[in-house]
């Protein structure tokens, strides 16, 4: 029992080293944020723009690069 309770302290103990607070965190500059261009993008028109609101359940494909809809 003693033990047990030894090894939850120290565990937790553990945990909390790696919980970081938001002051910790850098400020990402925006102008340093780039994105590809896609030179395949336009506008999306009314008729499409209505369907997406059937679209559910998003989750990120194999290779992490998109996200896809079931």
């Amino acid at each position: 029992m003693r033990l047990s309770r030894g090894i939850l302290i120290l565990i937790s103990c553990v945990a909390m080293l790696g919980v970081t607070s938001p002051n910790d965190r850098i400020i990402t500059d925006p102008r340093s944020v780039t994105s590809p261009a896609n030179p395949g993008a336009g506008p999306i028109s009314i008729n499409d723009l209505y369907y997406t609101r059937s679209v559910f359940a998003p989750s990120w494909s194999p290779d992490g690069g998109e996200i896809v809809f079931h």
